[in-house]
């Protein structure tokens, strides 16, 4: 080795011949996962206003090449790894024909640039779900690192990306690096009822569509973290919308929100119809709130039922005229 040369070995295990070693985004599925139906090939669904140019390494000593939609027929039920590499920036919704059941965990999130995860994992009844149930908790999934997002990524990318899972818990969700396209994250959480992580260091100043974020998320409550360092649309214009931000969001008590203050100068209408619907133990306390800039023009329901685990103890003081 000459002066600061790095080793050849530690070259090679990040080069190949062709360029940068690819890590793949890699699933584990299971093609048993029939629940009672008929067994399916496992799919990759494309959608044609993107590019794509990707590998599957199908986990069976099978290796293909695509630039749409993709299939695979199993010879046996068994357990596989699926690896994908190249261009594959987003994978729409699996459906019971594309082997919906069959995904079990997500191993590695990988290089893979993905340009949107809208929808993609949505009623993957068998992910982080080793017992198949929707009335019992799921498993943390297994990835570590965190999902490279495109600087063109989508702007409602992440709407309902795993919607109706068992999931509990996404390691490193917190350290999640929101592109600067994306401004909506409506319906982000909605029914993971079982999902407790913080985010409470993701940056939302660009995001001003917030609409059933954490809806039905029952057993969420941050991580036992507070939220009153974010500041929500800082840098956004135009509507704003906590409809049904934290519907049903009944084992929350003492978390703290951010101060809504006068940093809202692009904002022209705040909607907060029913952000709190069902919030039963959540001591609220909005008085760091000053709205005085912006008035909230749609607010009903948005207390309704906050606070009945206490007998109504914690009525809110504020009333259809906005806050």
């Amino acid at each position: 080795m000459i002066g600061n040369a790095l080793p050849i070995p530690w070259l090679r295990s990040i080069y190949s011949s062709s360029g940068p070693v690819e890590n793949p985004f890699t699933l584990k599925i299971d093609t048993s996962n029939t629940f009672g139906g008929p067994s399916y090939p496992f799919g990759i669904n494309t959608d044609p206003s993107y590019t794509y140019d990707y590998t599957v390494d199908w986990g069976d000593g099978t290796i293909t090449n695509h630039t749409g939609d993709a299939s695979h027929t199993y010879s046996s039920e068994d357990v596989y790894e699926v690896k994908i590499t190249g261009e594959c920036p987003w994978i729409k919704q699996w459906t019971t024909s594309t082997g919906v059941n069959y995904v079990i965990d997500i191993l590695q999130w990988g290089n893979l640039e993905f340009k949107s995860l809208k929808q993609t994992f949505k009623y993957c009844n068998s992910l982080a779900n080793p017992d198949g149930s929707s009335a019992t908790p799921g498993i943390p999934i297994t990835a570590t690192d965190t999902p490279n997002f495109a600087s063109d990524f989508a702007f409602d990318g992440l709407t309902e990306w795993a919607a109706y899972t068992q999931i509990t818990s996404i390691p490193n969700i917190n350290t999640w690096q929101l592109p600067d396209t994306l401004t909506s994250l409506e319906g982000c959480f909605n029914n993971m009822k079982w999902w407790n992580d913080s985010i409470a260091d993701w940056d939302v100043s660009n995001i001003g569509n917030y609409k059933k974020m954490f809806y039905f998320c029952r057993e969420w409550i941050n991580g036992g973290d507070d939220l009153s360092s974010w500041k929500p649309a800082k840098d956004y214009t135009g509507d704003l919308t906590f409809e049904d931000m934290f519907y049903y969001c009944d084992t929350i008590e003492d978390m703290e929100l951010w101060q809504q203050d006068l940093y809202l100068l692009g904002i022209n209408f705040i909607n907060t119809k029913q952000m709190f619907y069902a919030c039963e133990k959540w001591k609220l306390d909005l008085q760091g709130w000053d709205n005085t800039s912006v008035k909230i023009n749609q607010i009903e329901g948005m207390f309704s039922r906050v606070g009945n685990y206490y007998n109504g103890a914690n009525n809110r003081p504020f009333t259809d005229d906005g806050l």
